[in-house]
């Protein structure tokens, strides 16, 4: 599966990732929309992906970035995200 709006990832990509890699969490919201702006507004290379789930009955997206071999390198990477990331907005997850 391709890259859709915006060259961002979905679902089926990110499940096709090796089970033992991270990835960085952005950020969630409730706005497809405002998932696909936000990417558009960072100036990273580099794989981005959202997935949907629900949260209280209503769409809920989550954003991350990368693909990571273990958490270490994960971690590493946030020193290369914009600031409002690097200061808690963003964390390693499997």
């Amino acid at each position: 599966m391709g890259a859709g709006a915006a060259g961002i990832r979905r679902e089926a990509w990110l499940l096709k990732q090796a089970p033992a890699a991270y990835t960085l969490q952005l950020t969630a919201s409730g706005s497809e929309e405002g998932i696909i702006k936000l990417v558009k507004s960072l100036k990273l290379s580099g794989p981005f992906a959202y997935y949907r789930t629900e949260r209280k009955g209503k769409p809920w997206f989550t954003l991350v970035y990368g693909v990571f071999k273990d958490q270490r390198e994960a971690q590493a990477a946030i020193a290369k995200l914009p600031e409002a990331y690097r200061k808690g907005g963003a964390w390693p997850r499997s």
